[in-house]
């Protein structure tokens, strides 16, 4: 399973275990600190993960009476926060964050088994947090720190294609 840069966990930890202790006890401060239950870790450790592909892609078979819309054509359906960030075509950042939210679209709808908009739209939150946690460690991005989002993005848009019967 293919993981984020270490430095994406050393960023967020600390927000994390900060959240359980004042979560647990109101306050983090005079009590000592515990580490978080197995279940909060996982959780933490899955959502900065790019998530391992699916086996079997290629014998995907096309969802019976799918009705593909391509993400191009839910632009109402678009975040605010995406929009801005098509502004900022040719940046790094623009690249970035592009990536990020290419695999975060193709995997909410590869999981959703969904081919509209609701599928193919994915909230832009996550994008934000993984992209602050790579410019933490990296602080100049290049195009390898996120190739990882965009090999899985086209993997995966790849796959909802043959499963929706057109482009993502």
């Amino acid at each position: 399973m293919a993981q984020f840069p270490p430095a994406i966990l050393t960023f967020l930890r600390p927000l994390f275990i900060a959240g359980c202790i004042c979560a647990g006890t109101g306050s983090a401060l005079g009590d000592e600190a515990t580490a978080p239950a197995p279940d909060a870790a996982a959780e933490e450790q899955a959502f900065l993960r790019v998530q391992p592909l699916p086996e079997g892609l290629q014998k995907l078979q096309p969802l019976p009476e799918a009705k593909n819309v391509r993400f191009a054509e839910c632009e109402a359906a678009w975040p605010q926060q995406y929009k801005e960030n098509r502004s900022k075509i040719g940046s790094a950042e623009f690249r970035a964050k592009s990536d990020i939210y290419a695999y975060l679209n193709a995997q909410q709808s590869f999981e959703m088994r969904d081919c509209t908009c609701t599928g193919k739209v994915a909230p832009w939150a996550k994008v934000d947090v993984i992209y602050a946690a790579l410019v933490a460690e990296h602080v100049e991005l290049s195009s390898q720190d996120t190739a990882e989002f965009s090999e899985a993005a086209d993997r995966l848009e790849g796959a909802v294609a043959i499963l929706c019967g057109g482009k993502f």
